[in-house]
């Protein structure tokens, strides 16, 4: 496989739609915001470059996010393939990322509420992108649009924003393939229940394929890019950008500890550590009251630890920038010192957690928690 960079066409692609562009190493910096992106043209081993290719554009809306939309391009010479794969980006794509991440929506991209586990989110959604090798092939209006609305009401999907990807292609009638995506990763629940959709069927090939952004609710990458965008601020910032990143008051005051802690299990998982099943919430006035928190039944601590354990396996953030969240990490920064003192970490057991709350935030626990008061410690 052979990569080579795209950036200069994806550059003037968004200069033509009145995005600034700023060369950042490897990167653009679109617009005036913390959003980065870029683009590489991508050959396949045994595939005839004169003929195919891939385009793959990379968005990063904040540190720690990153989403990778791919698009094929088929002509009879390279400039011919390449000038294909642009133009399904910018049918699919490019619209519904300017509208959730640099500007107001526009007339290209419809936005609706769906409604997904239960709960109305809003949602950006792309033109459908149809391919057919016969024109009369893409008429009509896509009934499986409905199954897959029907589908979405049965699915739990955590809040924040998130990309949802649908494709299938067939050929000759017969079904090739039915992708589902969520945020570049398989999508098996929703892919299961659009199994019996009423997916076309045409002569030779047809495709559909479908993007959308999802909004709605906090985004806990998004509260953790708060950490390095810039760093080192203090907790009070952290919890009032948290807020306004969609968090109420009690997901923001929790996220802010809760994120340098999840980070840090992943580091120590391997050394052994047993680590705490509980937080300790205080109250930064009265620190004598105190309510724990079984992380077991929390899912917010669940979507912290998830994050985690996608932020090292994607490489998301850089070294420098999980050193700037971990250092944050009361766990670790105990564990240190123990180790230095001679502490073997294998089967060593952490206390719980231990972290201030305000008062608002403990009132709005109790309130979590069935109104019962937290209990005073001494």
């Amino acid at each position: 496989m052979s990569i080579e960079s795209a950036n200069p066409i994806l550059r003037e692609l968004l200069e033509s739609h009145g995005v600034a562009c700023q060369e950042e190493g490897e990167w653009l910096r679109v617009g005036e915001g913390s959003v980065r992106a870029q683009a590489a043209w991508i050959q396949a081993e045994g595939s005839d470059p004169r003929r195919t290719v891939r385009l793959d554009v990379a968005i990063a809306p904040w540190a720690g996010r990153i989403w990778v939309e791919s698009f094929g391009g088929l002509g009879g010479s390279q400039a011919e393939a390449r000038k294909d794969a642009v133009q399904n980006f910018v049918r699919g794509s490019l619209h519904v990322l300017l509208g959730a991440f640099i500007r107001a929506p526009d007339s290209h991209v419809d936005v609706q509420e769906w409604r997904i586990g239960g709960r109305l989110r809003r949602v950006i959604v792309g033109d459908l992108l149809i391919r057919s090798t016969r024109p009369s092939a893409q008429a009509g209006a896509p009934t499986w649009l409905k199954a897959l609305w029907g589908a979405l009401e049965t699915v739990a999907l955590s809040p924040g924003v998130h990309a949802l990807r649908v494709f299938f292609a067939q050929m000759n009638h017969a079904p090739m393939t039915l992708e589902v995506q969520l945020d570049n990763a398989p999508w098996p629940e929703l892919s299961a229940a659009l199994e019996a959709a009423p997916w076309p069927r045409a002569e030779a090939f047809l495709s559909h394929r479908l993007f959308a952004i999802i909004q709605g609710g906090v985004d806990a990458s998004r509260v953790l890019a708060s950490f390095v965008e810039p760093p080192s601020r203090p907790l009070s910032v952290l919890r009032q950008e948290a807020l306004e990143a969609g968090a109420s008051l009690l997901e923001a005051e929790k996220l802010v500890v809760y994120l340098p802690e999840a980070l840090a299990s992943v580091v120590v998982r391997d050394l052994g550590v047993k680590l705490p099943t509980s937080f300790i919430f205080m109250d930064e006035a009265a620190p004598g009251e105190r309510h724990e928190v079984e992380l077991e039944h929390d899912p917010l601590w669940a979507e912290s630890m998830r994050l985690a354990e996608q932020v090292f396996s994607e490489q998301s953030l850089t070294r420098s920038q999980l050193d700037v969240v971990i250092a944050r990490s009361a766990m670790l920064n105990a564990l240190s010192r123990a180790m230095e003192a001679g502490t073997d970490p294998n089967g060593a057991l952490i206390a719980p957690w231990v972290a201030p709350l305000t008062r608002e935030g403990m009132d709005a626990l109790r309130m979590a928690v069935g109104g019962q008061r937290s209990t005073p410690k001494g």
